[in-house]
């Protein structure tokens, strides 16, 4: 995690410089560390959940350290796969709100159902989490999409010239997949497991096809 997340801000700086890539991350860090907080006391708005130490040790007793990180790291690998569809602005930031969901679709029964680094206090949905989580996460992706966007400036759609977030989301998608086939979770391997594979490779298959639809008559050469 640790590696990825220092992979993410050297690939962010690469595109957008190292003084925005650092308020960026340091936005983004203290944005998710309140939300998660606020959820891990108060239920809101994720549902009433819990964390172990198995992650390390918990910031004011509340959330791992490393919880906030990963948020970071996943929105840039996500928004960085989003950017390579090459849409609008507000369609990016909703692509990569799908590009997180589809994350906690697999990432969510391998790390609270086989393993428990955290714990729903109720039941559940998907191996039971509760739905309000998935709610949460669809509104708080496009928010803190547009925090990095707004800090990054447009520079920002250079990272969907790189591979590296396709990277970082493939590797990071490898530990739940191999919890979810060892611990027999099925649904999670072929629901989670094909969200994250359709996500990471869309845009850039959804680009080709455009590139090869529209031809030489609007001046565009298939690739």
């Amino acid at each position: 995690m640790l590696a990825g997340f220092i992979a993410a801000i050297a690939g962010l700086a690469d595109a957008v410089g190292w003084r925005r890539s650092v308020l960026g991350t340091v936005a983004i860090v203290a944005i998710t560390a309140t939300i998660e907080c606020i959820g891990a006391k108060t239920g809101v708005p994720f549902g009433a959940h819990g964390y172990g130490t198995q992650l390390g040790p918990l910031f004011l007793g509340l959330i791992p350290y490393s919880i906030p990180l990963s948020w970071f790291l996943m929105l840039y690998a996500s928004l960085g796969i989003a950017l390579r569809a090459r849409v609008g602005h507000v369609l990016t930031l909703l692509l990569a709100a799908v590009g997180l969901f589809a994350w906690d679709l697999l990432m969510e029964p391998a790390m609270s159902a086989a393993f428990p680094f955290w714990f729903w206090r109720d039941s559940g949905v998907w191996y039971g989490m509760p739905l309000a989580n998935w709610l949460a996460w669809l509104v708080i992706g496009p928010a803190i999409g547009a925090v990095l966007w707004r800090v990054a400036g447009v520079d920002l759609r250079r990272t969907g010239t790189d591979r590296l977030p396709q990277v970082i989301y493939a590797i990071t998608g490898l530990m739940p997949l191999g919890m979810a086939f060892r611990f027999g979770q099925t649904m999670a391997l072929l629901v989670g497991g094909s969200a994250m594979i359709l996500y990471a490779l869309g845009p850039e298959v959804w680009l080709r096809l455009s590139a090869r639809r529209l031809g030489p008559v609007q001046g565009v050469a298939p690739p």
